[in-house]
C-alpha cells in the first residue's frame, strides 16, 4: 500500500483518490532535500535508490508553483522539493519534540536523585562505622 513519507501525513493512496504520489527524486542531491523535508528519521538512513523505487510523498505537500500543471497536479518540476506541512503536523512534531524534551528531563532529574541518594547512603555508612 502506497502512503505518504512525511512525518506525521496520514495519506494513503487507497484513501485518497484525488491526490497523486511522487517518487522520490533519483538524484542523491535532490532525494536528500526531500529526505530532511519529510523529517522521517529512519528514511535518514535510506540510501536515494530504495527511497526512488519504494517511497513517495503526497501532493499535498508541494506548493502549485512545484507543478508542471497546478490545475490536474500530477507532474512536478525538475526542482520540485515539499514545502506544505500543515498546522497539524507542526503541532504533533512540536508535541513530540516537548514530549521528548520532557523524557529527557525527567530521566536527568531520576539520575541525580539516584546520585543524591547514593552520596547520603555512603556518608550514612561512613558515619556509621565511626
Amino acid at each position: 500500500m502506497t502512503t505518504c513519507a512525511v512525518k506525521f501525513c496520514d495519506n494513503k493512496m487507497s484513501l485518497t483518490k484525488n491526490i497523486s504520489y511522487f517518487r522520490f527524486p533519483s538524484d542523491p542531491l535532490r532525494c536528500k532535500q526531500w529526505m530532511e523535508k519529510c523529517q522521517t528519521e529512519h528514511l535518514l538512513k535510506k540510501d536515494a535508490t530504495i527511497l526512488y523505487k519504494n517511497y513517495r510523498v503526497c501532493g499535498v505537500h508541494f506548493e502549485d508553483k512545484m507543478f508542471l500543471n497546478p490545475n490536474s497536479r500530477n507532474r512536478l518540476t525538475m526542482n520540485a522539493v515539499p514545502t506544505i506541512f500543515s498546522a497539524g503536523i507542526l503541532m504533533k512534531r512540536e508535541m513530540e519534540k516537548k514530549s521528548e524534551e520532557e523524557k529527557e528531563k525527567k530521566l536527568e532529574e531520576e539520575k541525580q536523585m539516584r546520585e543524591f541518594e547514593a552520596q547520603v547512603a555512603m556518608a550514612s555508612w561512613q558515619y556509621q562505622k565511626k
